[in-house]
């Protein structure tokens, strides 16, 4: 060691200290002139290339096909119910008519059977009635023809053929020809006999009178 010492001069060191400084600058340079080629797998650190770093053909070489759907999941649980909305203002009620028709052979009755319907508003009235074993009796035997009347008005196409004395059974129903006014309606089943004969009495049997208003 002592002998090293006694042999270090000022210019062993300059020269020592200019060789380092030599071969450090020839690396450095060598490291920025590489061949072509010349880097591989050995010289990349690990983790040091990321896909931002390479080409947009080499990204997309990466993804693979796209993969079937998957099974569709279960089907969650039913939500609450929501609030129900407000009803909406009721329209107004539209017009009805009615009209019924048919071969009416009665005029004015000789004799009726009948009952009072109340009605709140005018207008047509759809009347009704059935009569069940029925028998007009007659000063002479003979045709008898029955009809419907709302007060004392034939209702068109109600009319019905029947023999005098026999009992049957018989349904009305037709509209009135005009409206009537709101309030008490008389409903009648009248009968005439024909020919020479006046009617003598009326039995209704088993009986029902209906109206309403077509408006």
């Amino acid at each position: 060691m002592k002998k090293l010492t006694v042999g270090l001069t000022y210019a062993n060191v300059v020269s020592t200290l200019c060789l380092f400084l030599l071969l450090g600058s020839g690396a450095a340079f060598a490291a920025t002139q590489l061949p072509k080629n010349s880097v591989g797998a050995k010289q990349i650190r690990k983790g040091a290339v990321t896909q931002a770093k390479i080409s947009k053909g080499a990204q997309a070489a990466l993804r693979g096909q796209k993969g079937e759907p998957g099974q569709r999941g279960a089907t969650g649980t039913q939500g609450e119910t929501g609030p129900r909305g407000e009803t909406g203002l009721r329209g107004p009620v539209g017009p009805t008519e009615g009209q019924s028709l048919g071969e009416n052979m009665i005029g004015a009755p000789e004799l009726s059977f009948s009952k009072t319907v109340t009605t709140a508003t005018s207008g047509k009235l759809y009347a009704f009635a059935h009569f069940d074993q029925a028998e007009v009796s007659c000063s002479a035997p003979g045709p008898v023809e029955v009809a419907l009347f709302v007060n004392g008005v034939l209702v068109p196409g109600t009319t019905w053929g029947m023999g005098s004395e026999i009992f049957k059974s018989i349904d009305f129903a037709g509209v009135t020809t005009a409206s009537v006014p709101a309030g008490v309606q008389k409903l009648e089943w009248g009968a005439q006999c024909l020919g020479a004969s006046v009617v003598q009495g009326m039995l209704p049997g088993f009986y029902g009178f209906g109206a309403v208003v077509l408006g």
